[in-house]
This record gives structure tokens, C-alpha cells and sequence, in this order.
């Protein structure tokens, strides 16, 4: 990414994840999941910047 007054981006890391859950009887009678999106940025500044 470029650098923007005096501050870069150095690291990003990226995690998607999806828990599924369900309630068993004779038949499966309930389904669901859940979903979880996290983007963590590293941002630094430039050394010699104003």
C-alpha cells in the first residue's frame, strides 16, 4: 500500500472462520453456524518522516 504522510502499512493478516452447530434427535432437527471475519493491520511510521 503507499505510504500516506509518513504512515505505511507493513503487515496484514487475514482470518475467516465458520463454527457449525446442530441439535441431534432421531432426525437432525436444527442447524445453524457462525461466521467470524478479522483483518488486523500493522501500520507504522517512516523513519525521517515530518
Amino acid at each position: 500500500m503507499p505510504q500516506r504522510y509518513g504512515w505505511s502499512v507493513t503487515g496484514m493478516d487475514v482470518t475467516f472462520g465458520i463454527t457449525p452447530a446442530g441439535e441431534a434427535g432421531v432426525i437432525l432437527s436444527k442447524a445453524s453456524a457462525e461466521a467470524s471475519f478479522e483483518v488486523p493491520l500493522t501500520v507504522e511510521r517512516t523513519a525521517g518522516a515530518p
